[in-house]
């Protein structure tokens, strides 16, 4: 299900970006950096996450026209700050009376992206949900992504804030960005699970752990392949698999965090097994220091991880088996729980299409 961003949602997210700048209570600073926030960065911020949650909202009032979707949208003092619902407050309609009640579900609603490798949330954020009136059972985390059509020549264009300057202002450099109104801009839904299904599936993943890429097998690059196979560049057949399971490796001994500390590399316990239907060659390439694994296909092979799901690699392909860390500093600042992104059919009810009218009808 889709929702076309229109130049009102850019407005009302606009005017909210505004309005938490210019707060006095706010210190603006940066999560992640610690550096002090402007103005650029905090709309840029708030404009994509705000009007991902305006989408999904119109998605409900699309689905159940008896109701009107309240967003939290106001701006709190920093103490006043917790976990509650990104939906509010419903109001139930029902000829000419107007009903203003609470949610029944407890909704939180995040932008999602391709980069994304997981979903879920801060054990924090998590016990917060749970402490409050709603069972596991009625906390959803919805996942939606902006799309912007094919074949636009540059992109950058169907930026959010160049489209909104276009519409709103003179400037002369305004005019380079699509038309909000012509090129449909939309929300689209990624993903739906419940707080059941997160409990039941998530794994902790704790403060000063490491993050892991999910996407374990990129395809090798044709030159690559050939190294591979002709087993050049100190790269060693070291083995094949038929129908058997892949062992655990680690690519490197020691990574470095934010500040330079050396920390011990980590093999992800929770993708283990691997198990491979097919038959495939193994082989190895040890540098000074870390090593790479790479995989040929003799056949068509499926490998098997009940926590990251299936991989489909093709006979005649070679492929590394990339057990590593992801981003430059991937060392957790926060204990979570989390699924794999890439798993999440495995996990998941129903469609996200399906949850939505579900979410819609008990909301």
């Amino acid at each position: 299900m889709e929702y076309k961003i229109t130049i009102d949602d850019l407005q009302e997210c606009f005017e909210f970006a505004i309005k938490y700048h210019l707060d006095p209570r706010k210190v603006g600073i940066s999560r992640t950096s610690g550096q002090a926030r402007g103005l650029g960065e905090i709309i840029d911020n708030f404009l994509a996450g705000k009007l991902v949650e305006l989408g999904v909202a119109k998605m409900i009032e699309e689905i159940a026209s008896d109701k009107e979707v309240v967003l939290d949208f106001d701006i709190k003092q920093t103490n006043q700050v917790k976990d509650e619902p990104d939906i509010t407050h419903i109001v139930e309609k029902s000829g000419s009376s107007e009903k203003k009640r609470e949610p029944e579900l407890f909704i939180e609603i995040k932008r999602t992206s391709p980069v994304d490798r997981w979903v879920g949330l801060t054990e924090e954020q998590f016990s917060t949900m749970k402490s409050q009136k709603y069972t596991n059972d009625k906390i959803f985390i919805i996942g939606a992504s902006i799309k912007t059509p094919d074949g636009i020549k540059n992109p950058k264009t169907t930026d959010l804030l160049g489209c909104y300057f276009k519409k709103k202002t003179d400037l002369r450099f305004s005019d380079q960005f699509a038309d909000i109104e012509s090129v449909p801009i939309l929300i689209g839904l990624e993903y739906i699970i419940s707080g059941k299904e997160l409990e039941e599936h998530g794994r902790p993943f704790s403060k000063n752990d490491l993050i892991y890429e999910t996407e374990i097998f990129p395809q090798a690059t044709n030159f690559t392949a050939k190294q591979v196979r002709k087993e050049t560049n100190k790269i060693n057949k070291v083995g094949e698999i038929n129908n058997g399971e892949l062992k655990p490796y680690a690519p490197v001994d020691k990574i470095s965090d934010s500040s330079g500390e050396s920390i011990d590399f980590v093999i992800p316990k929770e993708f283990f097994p691997m198990l491979v239907t097919g038959k495939l060659s193994l082989y190895e390439k040890i540098n000074k220091c870390s090593r790479r694994m790479y995989v040929d296909c003799l056949s068509d092979v499926v490998v098997k991880s009940d926590f990251l799901g299936r991989f489909k690699l093709t006979k005649g392909n070679v492929y590394e088996y990339n057990v590593n860390t992801l981003g430059l500093n991937p060392v957790l600042k926060r204990n979570n729980i989390w699924v794999a992104k890439r798993n999440m059919e495995n996990i998941i009810s129903d469609t996200p299409d399906s949850l939505i009218k579900k979410i819609a009808k008990n909301i």
